[in-house]
């Protein structure tokens, strides 16, 4: 819990930052107006992709040193190939997609449809008015991916008994023999 609260913390701090540096983030690298414009549209993103990918860090170091590799692999799979590249292509590509989801094209290239002139399209995505987002899409998909593992690890974890988890834990590793400032320690491996 401690772990899961600093790391939240510490992201939502830096996250926080990036949020407030949104506009000025972009002309550290360049004086371009329109990059830096660019770069402000994937600053929301990468604030939520901050906390994302810490939580998921602490969760899946956590769910290691219980012996839970296959988990993480598991959640790390379904979370970033499933989920977030299956959501990204999605909205980096698809019109149909990446407008439900505020897309304006941007650099994923021609997408093959057209602009339809209603006065109420949000180009606020710095879009050309096709329906898909581009490179932002990628990122969104893969931000909703390590979201959805992160709140599956919390979960996980907040079903943890740790007093448990503690006792297997002594009971894989068994010191053997302490001779001064030296210890000799055995280890069981469970495959």
């Amino acid at each position: 819990k401690v772990l899961l609260a600093i790391t939240t913390v510490g992201c939502s701090l830096l996250a926080g930052a990036f949020l407030a540096a949104q506009n000025v983030i972009g002309r550290a690298f360049t004086q371009d107006k329109e990059v830096v414009a660019a770069i402000a549209l994937l600053v929301p993103m990468a604030a939520i992709f901050q906390v994302s990918d810490g939580v998921q860090s602490a969760v899946a170091g956590a769910l290691r040193g219980m012996g839970r590799q296959k988990m993480v692999a598991l959640l790390n799979f379904v979370g970033f190939w499933l989920i977030g590249t299956s959501i990204g292509a999605a909205l980096t590509f698809s019109d149909a997609f990446g407008a439900a989801f505020g897309g304006g094209g941007g650099s994923g290239g021609d997408s093959g449809g057209e602009h339809d002139d209603d006065d109420d399209h949000d180009d606020s995505l710095g879009g050309s008015g096709k329906g898909a987002m581009g490179v932002a899409g990628l990122w969104w998909g893969l931000a909703i991916g390590i979201s959805a593992t992160s709140v599956v690890g919390v979960a996980s974890l907040s079903q943890t008994n740790f007093q448990r988890e503690a006792a297997l834990a002594r009971a894989r590793v068994v010191v053997a023999k302490e001779d001064g400032n030296r210890s000799e320690v055995r280890m069981s491996v469970q495959l």
